[in-house]
């Protein structure tokens, strides 16, 4: 079993085939051919790092690519966006306001973390109010 953010997608492949390449490894077979895996973790953001890989290195003879499958994949069936939007408007000083926001690099992504950065006449008001919310949130 394998847990943690992306088994279900691609890492899976890059598990079996590791596992692949430590048994052929292990019990020493007689390969007619050298394997490298090559691992891109920009899929979701750029897709530079294999092009990088390429430009420094020959294209090999053959290649397989690797993604996750059922029944490997059990859980990417599907998925939803939820994308808000928001005007921009000058700050009045009342209130609080969100002056950033971050979050992941790619919208498939849930991110490691997430910040959102307000400022308010009243923190102290604020805190409260957000530390309630929070909970009723749970």
């Amino acid at each position: 079993r394998m847990y943690g953010r992306g088994t279900e997608d691609d890492k899976n492949g890059i598990v079996v085939a590791m596992y692949a390449l430590k048994v052929a490894k292990d019990e020493n077979l007689p390969l007619a051919r050298q394997f490298k895996l090559l691992i891109d973790t920009t899929e979701e953001t750029s897709g530079d790092a294999i092009p990088y890989y390429f430009e420094r290195n020959p294209t090999p003879d053959y290649n397989l690519a690797l993604d996750g499958g059922y029944p490997v994949v059990i859980a990417e069936k599907g998925y939803g966006t939820v994308m808000a939007s928001f005007t921009k408007r000058p700050a009045s000083g009342k209130g609080a306001e969100i002056v950033n926001l971050t979050g992941g690099l790619a919208t498939n992504q849930i991110p490691t973390t997430s910040v959102a950065t307000l400022i308010s006449d009243n923190p102290a008001q604020l805190a409260k109010h957000l530390q309630q919310a929070g909970a009723k949130y749970v």
